[in-house]
């Protein structure tokens, strides 16, 4: 029985990681509250030709953003002048993230 449901609960993540994939095959970049931000850093820090955070941005924004994500969009940016395929590697931390989260409340219930 444990199988059975651990396979209906792969499915399901299966499903969902699927259904984010077409979300941004279709959708496309869609901008949230601060990621349009991050992509002008990252694109600072292109111009640069450093990580973030540069000195361009320690001069002209009062604080430092989410390094890894602005980080990751400038790696992007780099190989392939997209955000796009970064939208799927989200995808997939987001479907093992509902696992994870599966296989703790599978835990703290036993």
């Amino acid at each position: 029985m444990q199988n059975c449901h651990r396979k209906i609960v792969l499915s399901v993540v299966a499903i969902f990681c699927i259904v984010l994939f077409l979300i941004a095959y279709f959708g496309g970049f869609t901008p949230t509250n601060d990621g349009v931000e991050y992509i002008e850093q990252a694109l600072i820090c292109i111009h640069s030709g450093t990580l973030y955070p540069c000195s361009e941005i320690y001069q002209t924004k009062p604080f430092i953003w989410h390094c890894g994500a602005i980080n990751a969009i400038v790696l992007s940016l780099k190989l392939f002048h997209s955000v796009t395929p970064l939208m799927y590697v989200y995808a997939i931390l987001q479907a093992a993230l509902a696992y994870l989260i599966y296989n703790i409340g599978e835990k703290l219930n036993q």
